[in-house]
């Protein structure tokens, strides 16, 4: 009798639900499924890999009524409690609006680089989500995506990003710093309310678009969507690096925090952008 109960607990701990689609595109289903694992990760993969996959739009709606009830059309929703991680397997093209919005025991976020572009408020309020790594190709991100993720403390928006919506990381209150690559801070779609920078201290920008950088923390400051005290500081791109205060980043999001890579041999022209001054090197015949 004891051993068929502890199988039976065995069991149920290593429960998962059953692969399920994500949801219907023009009353089709999609070429996207999903499943909850025993240890709370819920995967999103696509079901033909020789074909787009893209996650249908999500509706949500909230009914202020004493016990909170919520209504969305997110499938995963009513599993909301059992899921601690989000996989985004290869394949999947989009995060899409409100997809994991109010999933507030998700710790961690992680999408493959096919991954183009998350849409209007996929993570807001998912309050425990402090770790999320963003696909490197990532070009889009949608209105208040990031908004009310209080236990997020940092972020790293990719290279080739260039197109990012209002507010996405308001009430994001622990972000207090933020690397802002020049694929975005020169796009024509970055708005001045688009980070909204309260919380947010220092932007780094790389050195060549000083300027750029600078001109938008002004019209930021002046519409009143960042802080007077927030001021910007200069990177430099190395190879498929970055340079910062004489150290080297592999990701834009590393700068500044203790994740630098420690090189003991620099090579003459490192070392001059450490400096910041020409080496000169004399040479003396007998």
């Amino acid at each position: 009798m004891k051993k068929m109960i502890f199988i039976l607990i065995t069991l149920l701990s290593f429960q998962t639900f059953a692969w399920q689609n994500c949801g219907q595109i023009s009353d089709v289903d999609s070429n996207c499924e999903y499943d909850i694992t025993g240890d709370g990760t819920l995967i999103i993969r696509p079901i033909d890999t020789n074909a787009d996959a893209i996650m249908p739009t999500y509706q949500y709606t909230f009914s202020p009524t004493s016990d909170r009830q919520y209504e969305t059309t997110a499938p995963w929703f009513e599993q909301r409690k059992e899921i601690l991680n989000i996989q985004i397997e290869d394949g999947i093209k989009n995060i899409s609006s409100r997809a994991f919005m109010e999933l507030r025991w998700v710790v961690s976020a992680t999408m493959a680089d096919t991954v183009v572009s998350i849409g209007s408020d996929a993570f807001t309020s998912a309050f425990a989500l402090s770790d999320v790594t963003l696909s490197k190709n990532l070009e889009k991100i949608g209105h208040s995506a990031f908004q009310n993720t209080y236990s997020l403390t940092e972020i790293n928006l990719p290279e080739g990003i260039n197109n990012i919506n209002n507010a996405i990381f308001k009430n994001a209150i622990n972000i207090t710093s933020l690397a802002i690559p020049d694929s975005l801070i020169d796009s024509p779609n970055f708005l001045i309310s688009a980070l909204n920078l309260s919380a947010i201290t220092t932007l780094y920008c790389s050195k060549e678009k000083e300027q750029a950088c600078a001109d938008y923390i002004a019209r930021a400051k002046n519409a009143g969507f960042a802080p007077q005290a927030l001021s910007y500081e200069l990177y430099e791109k190395w190879g498929t690096g970055y340079l910062y205060k004489g150290k080297f980043y592999d990701q834009l999001g590393d700068i500044g925090t203790p994740n630098h890579i420690k090189k003991r041999i620099y090579t003459i022209g490192e070392a001059n952008q450490v400096a910041g001054t020409k080496n000169r090197i004399s040479i003396r015949y007998r």
